[in-house]
């Protein structure tokens, strides 16, 4: 019923969560549990909204109850869904975080209920050996790198993580039920050591478009930043993977420490 009301509703004809059950059960019942994790509203029988979210135990289950939330969708604009998100709030959940908000209307929302809505900053660095057709980046002179003292390795193995000041807490399943072992994307973890000590780890998509092109997106961190810059590091990897440019949409991580990679 949920995915026939995304094929019937949605605003984009032929969304994947219509389509496959596989992607669909991937997201929102890794597990396959008897519930998934959906909240529907009716009224006279019929569905009129729907509000999918996904616990970070989605992917292990002896995570916390952080959240994100991952789809808000109604039937049609007189159709609000927020008894929805009032029942999603009961239940007791560690934290609670999205993106990709409409300004216009969920912002309403958040300010209603007291939460926080900032913007995402966009943090990219260019192969400056392939010409960039995928995305308009501005022209800039190459950064002069130097050598640097950390060490890497980048692969889709994962045994350990490094210590993490930051909220949520994750872990080695989380990350290779998530990412590493993801059946319909391309996933590699980039390892930052200082003195054989793990520093942090980057979570990168690798995105291939048919005919144009490869792009490396950094979609996910944990760790300490390194203190240092490690430029040349990133240049290697893109390199290699012959990509126009690696980037990182970034809310939360202090903006000079990111600057100083």
């Amino acid at each position: 019923k949920i995915q026939k009301f995304i094929k019937d509703y949605y605003k984009k004809k032929n969304h994947i969560l219509s389509k496959s059950l596989n992607v669909f059960n991937f997201f929102f019942n890794f597990y396959k549990r008897e519930k998934i994790n959906f909240i529907s509203q009716k009224k006279n029988g019929k569905i009129i909204s729907i509000f999918g979210y996904v616990p970070n135990n989605n992917w292990d289950f002896k995570l916390k109850n952080d959240v994100y939330l991952g789809w808000w969708q109604n039937k049609s604009k007189k159709d609000n869904g927020l008894l929805n998100l009032i029942y999603f709030l009961k239940k007791d959940w560690e934290s609670i975080y999205s993106m990709g908000l409409n300004k216009k209307n969920s912002k309403k929302i958040i300010d209603f209920f007291g939460w926080k809505f900032n913007y995402l900053k966009h943090f990219y660095i260019k192969n400056y050996n392939i010409k960039t057709t995928i995305a308009k980046l501005k022209e800039r002179k190459e950064f002069k790198y130097s050598n640097t003292a950390f060490k890497y390795e980048y692969n889709k193995k994962i045994k350990k993580l490094p210590d993490h000041p930051y909220f949520p807490k994750k872990s080695v399943a989380y990350f290779k039920n998530k990412f590493l072992n993801n059946p319909f994307f391309d996933y590699f973890v980039l390892k930052i050591f200082l003195k054989k000590k793990l520093i942090c780890i980057f979570i990168v998509k690798e995105i291939k478009i048919k005919k144009i092109g490869t792009v490396l997106r950094i979609v996910d961190f944990y760790g300490n930043l390194p203190t240092s810059n490690i430029y040349i590091i990133f240049k290697e990897i893109i390199n290699s993977k012959k990509a126009q440019y690696i980037d990182f949409l970034n809310y939360g991580l202090k903006e000079e420490k990111i600057k100083k990679m």
